[in-house]
This record gives C-alpha cells, sequence and structure tokens, in this order.
C-alpha cells in the first residue's frame, strides 16, 4: 500500500475521534466476568486485542486462539487457571516468540500444572490443572507488568486477601496503577507497599458496577501529537480525550511539549497546535510509558532533534523488536539509534531525498503508525496496513482527515 500526504489539500485543522483504550477495555472485561456480573461497559474498545479477549471470556473451549495479541493472552491465562479451566491457549508465531515464564512460574507455584509443546513458559500452553486457594504469590516484573496485572485481576479467585511479592526491576508501572483503579471501581482495595514490594489485594469488598466507561486511548493520542510536533501548520483536535490520571500514557502531553506541541484542554477533548517553541535539549525516560517511544523517536528522527532516551530496552519484547524494526526504517532517512553507556541517541547524515521510500512494519501496529509522518518527505510503501487494528482499527480513516491518502500501489 501507498501512503502519500497532499500539503496543498484543503485546510490543516481536523478532528479526530481515537479509539477507546484497549488497556481499561481489558482489564473491565477480566472484572466483569469474575462473577458473571451484568456490568454494562460502554464504549468498549473495538480493537482486535479486546475482541480476542472479550471472544474467549464469552465461550468454553477446548482451544483458545489470540493471534498477536499478549496481553489479552496473558490475561486469560492467568483467568483461565484461576478458574480451573483445562484448555490449550495458541497464537501467531509472533506471539509464540514471546515468553510468558514468570506468569506460569508464578501459577505453578501457587498449584496450577502446565504442559509445554515446545519451550517452558512459550506458546503453545496446555492448562492442565487450575490454582489453589492462596493468600501469597511472587512474580517477576521486569519483563513486563502485564503479569503482575493478570495475577492482580484474578485475585479475588484466590483468597479474601492475597500479598502479591514483585521482584525485579520496575517497568510500566503506571498501568499496574491503572489495574489497581479498575479494580477499585469494582470494590476490590489495593495497597502497595513500596519497602516490601508487595501488593495487598482485599476482595472482600467486591461490587460490581451497573456501568462504566471506558476512556479515550492516550497510547493512540501519540501519533498525532508527532504529526502537529512535525507540521506546525496543522490545528488537531483529538475527540473525548482527557486527563484522569487513570492511563499513564497521559505524560504524552507533557513529553510533547519539549518539542512545541502545546495541549489545550476544551469541554469537548484536548486542541493540539504547535508554538514553535521547541527545546534545544531533551531526556526523555520511557520507562514508564514504552508505548510512547515508537512515536517520539520517529518524531524526534524527523525533526533531526537532540534527544537522550532512557528506558527504551524492552522495546526488544514487544510484538517486533521495536529497537531493530525503528533501525531498519529509520536508516533510509539518514538516521541511526545508537546505544550509549546510560542512554540511547539518535545520529544523523545527510542521504538523498527520494520521492518512494518502503516501510516494513514487522506486523507491528505501533511501528506502521508511527513511521507513517515520514509520508510528509515522500510516499511510503507500506508492506502490510493491517497490524493497526490490533489497537487502532480507524487509524487510516483518521489519517485521512488530515490530508493523508493510503491507496494501493499504482493506484
Amino acid at each position: 500500500m501507498l501512503l502519500k500526504f497532499n500539503s496543498t489539500k484543503g485546510k490543516h485543522d481536523a478532528v479526530i475521534q481515537l479509539p477507546e483504550s484497549k488497556s481499561i477495555s481489558n482489564r473491565y472485561l477480566i472484572l466483569k466476568h469474575l462473577f458473571n456480573s451484568k456490568t454494562i461497559l460502554k464504549g468498549l474498545s473495538q480493537s482486535r486485542d479486546t475482541q480476542l479477549l472479550k471472544t474467549a471470556l464469552e465461550l468454553n473451549k477446548d482451544c483458545y486462539w489470540f493471534e498477536d495479541g499478549a496481553t489479552p493472552m496473558r490475561f486469560f491465562l492467568a483467568y483461565a487457571a484461576a478458574r480451573n479451566m483445562p484448555c490449550k491457549i495458541e497464537g501467531t508465531p509472533g506471539l509464540s516468540k514471546r515468553s510468558n515464564l514468570p506468569l506460569t512460574q508464578a501459577l505453578s507455584a501457587a498449584g496450577a500444572i502446565f504442559s509445554f509443546e515446545g519451550r517452558e513458559g512459550y506458546l503453545p500452553i496446555v492448562i492442565e490443572k487450575g490454582l489453589q486457594h492462596t493468600s501469597q504469590i511472587h512474580i517477576s516484573r521486569e519483563l513486563s507488568s502485564q503479569f503482575v496485572s493478570a495475577l492482580m485481576l484474578v485475585s479475588p479467585l484466590l483468597s479474601g486477601v492475597v500479598h502479591l511479592y514483585l521482584h525485579g526491576p520496575a517497568n510500566s508501572e503506571p498501568y499496574i496503577q491503572m489495574t489497581k483503579k479498575c479494580m477499585q471501581n469494582f470494590g476490590i482495595s489495593s495497597k502497595w507497599n513500596p519497602e516490601s514490594n508487595c501488593i495487598s489485594i482485599h476482595s472482600e469488598g467486591f461490587l460490581a458496577p451497573a456501568e462504566v466507561q471506558i476512556e479515550t486511548d492516550w497510547s493512540s493520542a501519540s501519533y498525532f501529537y508527532s504529526l502537529v510536533a512535525c507540521y506546525p501548520e496543522f490545528t488537531i483536535q483529538l475527540q473525548g480525550l482527557k486527563f484522569s490520571g487513570m492511563q499513564g500514557d497521559e505524560i504524552a502531553a507533557k513529553l510533547f511539549a519539549h518539542f512545541g506541541v502545546k495541549s489545550e484542554i476544551q469541554p469537548d477533548g484536548i486542541l493540539l497546535q504547535n508554538i514553535g517553541e521547541m527545546d534545544s535539549e531533551i531526556e526523555i525516560d520511557f520507562t514508564n510509558c514504552i508505548d510512547l517511544a515508537p512515536a517520539i523517536i520517529c518524531c524526534s528522527a524527523y525533526l533531526n532533534a537532540s534527544v537522550q532516551f532512557k528506558g527504551i530496552h524492552n522495546l526488544v519484547y514487544k510484538e517486533s523488536n521495536r529497537l531493530e524494526a525503528l533501525q531498519a526504517n529509520l536508516k533510509q532517512f539518514g538516521v541511526e539509534i545508537i546505544q550509549k553507556e546510560k542512554h540511547w541517541e539518535l545520529k544523523y547524515e545527510e542521504v538523498p531525498v527520494k520521492k518512494e521510500y518502503s516501510i516494513q512494519t514487522f506486523n507491528d501496529h505501533r511501528i506502521a503508525m508511527a513511521m507513517s509522518i515520514f509520508a510528509m518527505r515522500g510516499n511510503l510503501n507500506l508492506d502490510e496496513t493491517e497490524s493497526v487494528v490490533k489497537s487502532f482499527p480507524g487509524f487510516w480513516s483518521a489519517l485521512g482527515t488530515c490530508n493523508f491518502e493510503l491507496s494501493k500501489n499504482g493506484a
């Protein structure tokens, strides 16, 4: 597919309807099904990840297929083990390369029994026996915070009070805080003791609400922040987006302010404008907002910005090795990601300008969306465009309102 940008077409004002948060949707789906509640989830995400989890929770099967959805698969793995649901869990080759060992080890220590067709902790995974009631679980959080959230969500099925001990370096802690807040809305209180790295979860107060409203997704907003940063003529209204403290990625507003983007709160969303005041030296730590990294790295590369990045080591554990994917694509624009002793930075060299560039998405939604801004340099020949349905099914249509056009090659 060919992505083009027309700088002379119409106005540069756009109103974008972002998708609802799949992260919040997935957490509420598990909570809703814990005790078969009738809670209405208003604005449930239409992302593939959320729909995969929704389907799995509504069916009773011997085998479940999660395509490339790590979060729904991991949440369901913990849920099925806690429910004592013997079954087989599978996914695409890409998902089968992603380790779940910290989660299966934690569940096994609590009495679950698994078998693996390949390496321990990797798909396909067969649940042979579910968990026993337990009040203590230990889990490594170094690889992913998803394992911690998965165990937190199913804790009401394990005991009245569960003490979850976290081990290893912290990553993406705002997602754990998101899980705490979602659980609190269902009457499940928790307390995080930073000294012992223990989360104590009290389930006695479980009370399913009549309905909950899913928030608009901040991770998806990052691609339009990037667009405004790179093309100052654009003014974009992000419909329904708000600051609530639920999503850690709302820090995007603060981070993109370094690139001159002003976020103006309005009654029906947030208005993005480029005020032309970009910082000369920028430092960004992605430890707690790793999903923002592709958009910000691509934005920095487009602007030839001097930026130091920290906390991007976990990019290698995502849908693709995102460090390698970004390196491969940015190279043709004369940009290289260099690792230093304590950070990464971008190195620039002059390369001939071309009318068309080839983009490999590595079947990764965030790579496809983050690289889209480079259509303003030249037409982008994308090797695929379907991966965005994982989180933002309407992305290409939304980009179309910003004077981009996606068409078949040669059309």
